[in-house]
């Protein structure tokens, strides 16, 4: 378990170099890159979309509440957003301009607040051929469409309503949206909260632990719908339940294995700081670190290399470092050449630091120094081995770099430099034969 202490410790080891970067890993799978590809559209991230539609995702990708990706687009347009431009950009792409949610809504019903927004896409969805006499599952156009408050309507399905398109006054009563029915999709009204980031209630109902523990058909709670915000208010998880945070879903999975698993580095920060097992694997044997770097983050894998036991191997005795090699995990590789020079660094670094810092500096370096390069799996193989059979030159690279030793041979006697020959790898050979 991480201490509140080492709350430092894990964020030194972040801020030591940041980055940005867009994830199209094939290992990633579709469903994270569909959520992914949501997120971008309600933010309006150009170039995200952009990069995710070109590798082959549908405009008509809908989330887990059925909202389309038009929708989400548009319900998150404000001044600080291009949402035309992203609104433009889905519907070239081939989005359904009068695609629909469950209760009927067209991306056109969220244009009738706040017209004079230079943003409000109003206009635009009309002049390309949005349906101004579509009416909804109650019988509105987007112009007769009246949106109450909570108070408006008791009925399931128009709290559902109003909760799924942002309609929730802050002030709305916590007792009666959390006794809502379930969604379709078996989630609790607070799931769909956490998920589109809505709030509502008094601080301290939001803090009170008793529905924390509430779980979906895939015994997943609210802290998986958390995964894919990339945005926190500072009172949002003011206080989390122990059990909630360590409680695995039907794959053993944790929250911290789901937030790693979207490179969500803030949610990842306060499940460590607040408690959450980094160690536990899931059904697969896979720690959050594993994810981390099979799916080739930065920023996770080294805010999980400052949490993890660096000695753990997987079922074929490969450490993190073994998997990021062999899959030419460049920007994992890049999170572990981060934490080895920390580590060289340490002993001089900390004489700048006094007290408490110091001690923090020097722990944490000495964490990092437990990274083995050499280490071998159960065929002897180390990391430098595998990515020389794997072609993965710039692994080579990098491995070098750490100061791996060419000279260890496997069970059948073989070096990198022997296995980087029988692949025929030869720009891996030459620099495996090189005396540098």
């Amino acid at each position: 378990m991480i201490s509140r202490s080492f709350r430092s410790k894990i964020l030194l080891a972040i801020c030591l170099l940041a980055t940005s970067s867009l994830a199209q890993n094939s290992r990633i799978p579709d469903w994270i890159q569909q959520e992914k590809f949501l997120r971008a559209c309600e933010r309006a991230d150009l170039e995200a979309m952009k990069l995710y539609l070109k590798s082959g995702m549908s405009p008509n990708t809908r989330d887990k509440f059925g909202q389309p990706a038009l929708i989400r687009a548009v319900m998150g347009f404000d001044v600080f957003r291009k949402t035309r431009d992203a609104v433009r950009l889905l519907l070239d792409a081939g989005a359904d301009i009068n695609g629909t949610n469950e209760f009927g809504s067209t991306a056109l019903f969220w244009t009738v607040r706040y017209p004079d927004s230079p943003e409000n896409p109003q206009s635009l969805l009309i002049k390309l051929g949005a349906d101004v006499n579509h009416r909804d599952k109650y019988g509105s156009t987007y112009l007769e469409r009246k949106y109450f408050d909570d108070h408006a309507e008791d009925t399931d399905e128009h709290a559902w309503r109003f909760l799924i398109e942002g309609n929730v006054n802050w002030s709305a009563p916590w007792e009666a949206i959390r006794k809502m029915r379930r969604h379709s999709n078996s989630a609790t009204s607070l799931m769909a909260a956490a998920y589109y980031g809505i709030r509502f209630g008094k601080l301290g109902d939001r803090n009170n632990q008793d529905w924390q523990i509430e779980v979906d058909n895939n015994k997943e709670n609210f802290l998986f719908y958390y995964a894919n915000r990339d945005d926190l208010s500072v009172d949002e998880l003011a206080s989390l339940s122990l059990t909630a945070i360590n409680r695995p879903n039907s794959n053993g999975e944790s929250a911290v294995m789901r937030a790693t698993r979207f490179d969500n580095g803030w949610l990842v920060k306060k499940l460590l700081t607040s408690g959450a097992e980094a160690n536990r694997r899931d059904s697969d044997a896979k720690t959050a670190l594993d994810y981390a770097v099979e799916y080739d983050y930065f920023d996770t894998t080294l805010l999980l290399l400052a949490a993890t036991d660096l000695k753990w191997a997987n079922k074929k005795g490969r450490t993190s470092l073994m998997i990021a090699a062999e899959n030419g995990s460049l920007n994992a590789l890049r999170a572990f050449s981060v934490a080895i020079q920390m580590a060289r660094m340490a002993p001089v670094e900390a004489r700048k630091k006094t007290g408490k810092e110091r001690a923090e500096m020097l722990e944490l370096a000495a964490k990092f120094r437990k990274i083995n390069v050499n280490q071998q799996d159960d065929d002897a193989m180390t990391a430098l081995m595998l990515a020389a059979e794997a072609g993965q030159a710039e692994a080579v690279k990098t491995l070098l770099f750490f100061k791996a030793n060419k000279l260890v041979k496997n069970k059948q006697g073989k070096t990198a430099l022997d296995l980087a020959r029988s692949k025929n790898n030869t720009e891996i050979a030459k620099l495996l034969s090189s005396r540098r």
